[in-house]
């Protein structure tokens, strides 16, 4: 998952913004293998519709594990710059 701890994050000067927007960018791809496998089921035979449905819901929760974690470290962060912690850089 490419997760990284608080103290890491702060340390290579990384903001909340910078982990909300990659929050944001695993929602985004969330929603672009779902349209994807909107137009793919409308022309696949139902067998490929299954295999590709039980992929498609491998990967999206792959993706919303991403965006809960970096969501949360995002929050995290911000309340320490917030509480003015010294942490926070």
């Amino acid at each position: 998952m490419n997760a990284i701890s608080i103290d890491e994050a702060f340390a290579q000067g990384s903001s909340w913004h910078q982990m909300a927007s990659i929050a944001k960018f695993h929602e985004s791809a969330i929603n672009q293998k779902l349209n994807e496998a909107n137009r793919n089921r409308k022309r696949d035979a139902d067998w490929k519709a299954r295999a590709a449905r039980q992929q498609l819901e491998r990967e999206v929760e792959q993706h919303r594990r991403r965006v809960d974690y970096f969501r949360g470290l995002a929050h995290r962060m911000r309340k320490l710059s917030e509480d003015g912690s010294p942490h926070a850089g």
